[in-house]
């Protein structure tokens, strides 16, 4: 492994008193970091109750500059669902996550029959795009091409189902692209202004963003390889990804937006976060309360749930975009939140970076 010259690298540590608490966390991430050598930028930002006043610190370690900013993939979804879920509360029976498809999109005829709750619980057998061959090459002709939602289903629309609607889970981007156009025609706004107006300004979140095209913020950059090509993803568009992965965010915002999504009203009403937290079984398909020893890996509405040991449940997520991985984790029980963002794909696994650093605050989160 390549050593980490101490002048090509910040370490950044928020709250007055974060040097003595965060020592034995800030150590685990800086021998990660060390042993990853394709990882320039690792930002980590982890809180609980007994750990200073309850108040998040953060960890950055950077071998270029300070920037912070990362892609954060797929936990993108969770905000459309949170949206989806205001809007069917605000409609007065006008929208509801169970309406068939085609009630709302009948220029798409072979999906009629599929809810909208399908597409947010994956379960509705439509193909992921981003597995297509066709839209693969497209993809990496011009990394930079602007895609439209309705480009993207192109690729889609006239292909088979991979299985009849709710009898099976699979992880489908397709789906959270057509929430998207969804939220567009019931709120005739632009989903970057939704988003924004509906979570990203009502909880403060400052360092994030809906990305239309090119990213308007300084991200941390990433170089992601394809045929022997590197490509500087940091400056790509991200219109590709769209409502199924195009927001950019930091680690503080994100466990700012899970401890607001989770432990508050502010977002969602009980109602509303009933429903966002009704989970199916991933291997299954059929409905459970919770994760368990059987069931122990549950899909929600863009929110996953994992049986744990200690802890009883997590919910987590990771994001993945080409060149990012963006991963939090929340301990309901514990009220313990930890948030990575790393900068490359080839890393060692993230979850002992993860694990380590639960071990350390398990002891000081539990008093």
């Amino acid at each position: 492994m390549k050593s980490i010259c101490c002048s090509l690298l910040f370490l950044l540590l928020t709250n007055a008193n974060s040097a003595q608490i965060s020592k034995p966390q800030r150590d685990i991430a800086q021998q990660y970091f060390a042993k990853n050598s394709n990882i320039t930028s690792l930002s980590l930002t982890y809180q609980c109750k007994g750990l200073n006043h309850f108040n998040p610190q953060h960890i950055l370690l950077n071998k270029n500059n300070n920037n912070e900013i990362f892609q954060a993939g797929s936990i993108t979804k969770s905000f459309i669902s949170v949206i989806l879920l205001q809007l069917e509360t605000e409609s007065a029976g006008q929208f509801s996550i169970e309406d068939d498809l085609g009630k709302w999109f009948p220029e798409y005829p072979n999906w009629a029959g599929i809810t909208i709750k399908q597409l947010m619980n994956m379960t509705s057998g439509i193909p992921d795009y981003t597995k297509n061959p066709k839209f693969i090459n497209r993809f990496y002709q011009n990394i930079n091409h602007y895609w439209t939602a309705k480009e993207i289903l192109m690729y889609e629309k006239s292909q088979r189902l991979s299985f009849k609607p709710g009898s099976k889970w699979d992880y489908s981007n397709t789906n959270y692209i057509l929430l998207g156009l969804l939220i567009e025609k019931l709120t005739k706004d632009n989903l970057s202004n939704v988003i924004n107006k509906r979570i990203i300004q009502k909880i403060n979140l400052t360092n994030t963003n809906y990305v239309q095209h090119f990213p308007n913020k300084n991200l941390v950059k990433s170089q992601f390889e394809h045929n022997n090509y590197s490509y500087a993803m940091g400056e790509a568009s991200l219109s590709w990804i769209g409502a199924a992965g195009a927001i950019v965010s930091t680690t503080d915002d994100i466990n700012l937006y899970i401890r607001k999504l989770f432990s508050t009203d502010e977002l969602l009403t009980a109602e509303e976060k009933h429903k966002l937290l009704s989970f199916i079984s991933t291997s299954s398909a059929k409905n459970v309360q919770k994760p368990s020893r059987l069931n122990s890996r549950t899909y929600g509405l863009g929110i996953v749930a994992e049986y744990d040991n200690k802890q009883d449940i997590r919910y987590v997520y990771e994001g993945i975009t080409l060149g990012y991985k963006f991963l939090y984790v929340f301990y309901p029980k514990s009220q313990i939140s930890i948030v990575t963002a790393l900068n490359s794909l080839e890393v060692e696994d993230e979850w002992s970076l993860v694990q380590n650093i639960l071990t350390t605050m398990e002891p000081k989160c539990a008093s």
